[in-house]
């Protein structure tokens, strides 16, 4: 589990917005679950701001400790596809 979340961490982390789980990904229900409407242009410049501070702890939809390393993995590749799909939206918006 921990060597296929890794490579899910590597992949997100190269992707482009083309790539099916960044299209897929429902960035914007988790972001408002967390205060930001990510589809104005100031939501979604304050999630960028969050995202850009955001701990791994922080990539999920309940608060806790991580505790393995497949965890850790997919928080960090979590945290990386919404900076991307939010940086997506506002140089949309550009």
């Amino acid at each position: 589990m921990e060597k296929a979340a890794e490579r899910l961490a590597d992949r997100i982390k190269h992707a482009d917005m083309t790539d099916p789980i960044l299209r897929h990904m429902d960035a914007a229900e988790f972001l408002r679950n967390k205060g930001f409407d990510i589809s104005t242009f100031v939501g979604c410049k304050g999630a960028l701001v969050w995202l850009e501070e955001a701990k791994v702890e922080d990539a999920f939809w309940e608060a806790g400790k991580i505790d393995n390393a497949a965890d850790w993995y997919l928080g960090e590749a979590r945290i990386e596809a919404m900076k991307k799909i939010v940086q997506d939206r506002l140089e949309a918006w550009m």
